[in-house]
């Protein structure tokens, strides 16, 4: 938890709003056509199925794409992991845990940390941990979203998606954190559920620049969002063939 001029900033970790006080899963089920982005972020991956997969966001995106992967589900609120398993038993595994560590240590060939507040990162300690991860263990993909900052201006109702999946929030403030790899700290108050909360959002070309310079035997691909209409970007991170 970190502070910024006597703010606190309630990073996606805060028990409060994954307690189970909130039905999460069902909003995203209302909110998100996750059908679609299961098949959006499935094209984004090495085409060869069975591939084992570490993944963080979505619990029903995983279980989509564990159809084809053999799906190892991280998830950092003991109560989501708790429905996780509970909801989809299909997952090969559900790790309760975060994210980095378990990428630190697990070789997995496919790594999708996508959708939602999975990527919360607000320190810049936090990407270094990820670029060492990827160092660490060869990978045939990497896949990241988070939000774009240039796409949250201040004081302005942000829809995300269409149609009957549709999400909507206001963004109340923002601060710098890490000019180096372009992360900020936005503010926001969504309207379902109604409550405030912080998260991370980046300048979609400094965090590429920043990734393809620590990580030189990769490209480092700056992609839509996998959501429809969603102020965010997706990062799509590949070895170079020798």
């Amino acid at each position: 938890m970190a502070t910024l001029a006597g703010d606190t900033l309630a990073v996606s970790r805060d028990e409060d709003l994954y307690s189970g006080s909130v039905d999460w899963n069902a909003i995203y089920r209302e909110g998100y056509p996750l059908e679609r982005i299961a098949r959006r972020q499935a094209r984004l991956l090495p085409d060869d199925q069975g591939q084992p997969m570490l993944m963080a966001g979505f619990a029903e995106v995983a279980a989509i794409l564990s159809r084809q992967h053999d799906v190892r589900f991280v998830e950092y609120s003991q109560y989501m992991v708790e429905e996780a398993r509970r909801h989809w038993p299909q997952l090969d595994e559900v790790v309760h845990g975060d994210i980095l560590d378990v990428l630190a240590e697990t070789p997995a060939s496919c790594v999708a940390i996508s959708c939602r507040i999975s990527a919360n990162w607000q320190q810049g300690e936090q990407l270094t941990r990820l670029v060492e991860a990827i160092i660490r263990h060869p990978r045939l993909r990497i896949v990241i979203d988070a939000f774009d900052v240039e796409r949250l201006p201040l004081s302005t109702r942000i829809v995300s998606g269409s149609g009957r999946h549709q999400l909507a929030w206001q963004t109340l403030s923002r601060r710098m954190l890490e000019p180096e790899w372009g992360m900020h700290a936005v503010h926001w108050r969504g309207e379902k559920p109604d409550r405030p909360a912080w998260v991370s959002a980046f300048e979609p070309a400094t965090l590429t620049r920043c990734l393809a310079r620590q990580l030189p035997g990769h490209e480092v691909r700056c992609l839509p969002p996998l959501i429809p209409q969603d102020p965010g970007f997706t990062l799509v991170i590949t070895p170079r063939s020798p």
